[in-house]
């Protein structure tokens, strides 16, 4: 009897380039509309930053300022990944966009009158930080939806690299128009920008997806099952604790290290925080070399060690070279944002990727709200610069913890 000839197997299809989701219409529009706000999100950051350390003179104020920007992730992002997952997203994100822009309005009211004082900037930044914790999670959820599960990796660098384009372009230009034009200027071209993504939102034409238990409390409590048995994601929740406590310390004290120990102006700081963002996005491309080289663990270790790189030259009193240090450290940081969501995102399923992603946001913004207090207070004692050097000091003995963490399973085939 013939032997049956077998068909050869087909060759792997290759990985999707890093461009690819642009070609998804909806994805593309909202990619852009978010550059967009972005953009005045990053130049707002330079008035804010730069108003708060003539309001107060206290090292723990300026920190603070970090702290109202981050810490509402904490208590709001899993409620919000409850009600995400529950109702429309589209017509979720574009009630977070519009709270968003009167926070931004608000600020440039109280700039104009005169009446911004630092209690009144802390509390509206922290507001603008509610906006961002209950939109995050519902965007990070949406972008599968978007571009399916084959293009959800380049989709998730696509959008790390357009915020730190942002995070490159913004402060720069945030700085030379604080210097011609003032704060408020600053604060309504911010408001302004959040119409970018409430019109691209408009557009889309979502779909139905598969949804978990109907009720907040079924969904809170539902989330909470899951996730406490999901090991994984305990492995990428604790790397992201232990790296972002000491990363913090660079972001609180940015603005007191240019003013005393680099000696710039608004401008000066507003071009260490576009060096910061092209770190970030030189790390995007970067990024896939790590993986291929070092595999995705790996390249989470490769990440922090070349952030503690950064905070070393950070120390210099040379601008130049405080300036590269900025820019790795702004590599390394999106090396560890980027490997940790990819892998949540693949190890979550449907029905409860929003609160996944909403614990994950809590883990990574808790831990810069707390870790900015805790370096503010720690700079009225010893100085920012010694700070930064604690900082380093703490983020090696993470390193060398996470590197004993066991490595993640394989994901499953379907998210």
């Amino acid at each position: 009897m013939a032997a049956i000839d077998q068909p050869e197997p087909l060759p792997p299809a290759p990985p999707p380039g890093a461009l690819e989701p642009l070609r998804e219409p909806t994805f593309r529009t909202i990619w852009i509309a978010n550059l967009v706000s972005n953009v005045g999100g990053w130049m707002q950051t330079v008035a804010v930053s730069w108003e708060m350390t003539h309001l107060a003179s206290s090292p723990l104020f300026v920190a603070l300022v970090a702290t109202a920007s981050v810490l509402p992730v904490f208590f709001f992002a899993y409620p919000a990944g409850v009600l995400a997952d529950q109702f429309d997203r589209r017509k979720y994100l574009i009630v977070c966009q519009l709270w968003m822009m009167l926070s931004a309005a608000l600020l440039a009211v109280l700039a104009y009158t005169g009446d911004l004082s630092a209690w009144n900037l802390l509390l509206l930044t922290f507001a603008l930080g509610i906006g961002n914790a209950v939109n995050g999670p519902a965007w990070q959820s949406a972008v599968p939806e978007l571009v399916g599960r084959r293009l959800l990796p380049p989709a998730v660098a696509l959008n790390s690299a357009g915020f730190n384009v942002a995070r490159t372009v913004g402060p720069g230009i945030g700085g030379l128009i604080y210097a011609f034009a003032g704060a408020v200027t600053l604060f309504a071209l911010n408001a302004l920008s959040f119409l970018a993504v409430v019109l691209a939102l408009l557009r889309w034409q979502r779909a139905p997806v598969e949804q978990g238990p109907r009720g907040f409390l079924a969904g809170v409590i539902s989330g909470a099952v899951y996730l406490r048995q999901a090991p994984d994601i305990h492995i990428i929740l604790l790397r992201s604790i232990l790296f972002f406590l000491p990363a913090a310390a660079l972001g609180a004290l940015l603005p007191l290290l240019a003013r005393d120990h680099l000696a710039l102006d608004a401008t000066g700081l507003g071009v260490l925080m576009s060096a910061f963002g092209g770190g970030a996005v030189l790390g995007a491309f970067v990024l896939p070399r790590l993986r291929g080289r070092f595999g995705d663990e790996g390249a989470v270790l490769a990440a922090m060690l070349i952030y503690a790189i950064g905070l070393g030259l950070v120390m210099l009193p040379i601008p130049l070279v405080s300036g590269l240090g900025v820019g790795l450290a702004g590599v390394g940081w999106i090396g560890v944002i980027s490997s940790n969501n990819v892998a949540a995102q693949l190890r979550l399923p449907a029905w409860v990727r929003a609160r996944g992603i909403a614990v994950y946001q809590m883990s990574f913004f808790g831990s810069l709200a707390v870790g900015s207090v805790i370096w503010g207070k720690v700079a009225e004692f010893i100085g920012p610069v010694w700070t930064i050097g604690a900082a380093l000091g703490l983020l090696l003995l993470f390193t060398a913890l996470v590197s004993r963490l066991r490595k993640l399973d394989e994901p499953a085939s379907e998210a």
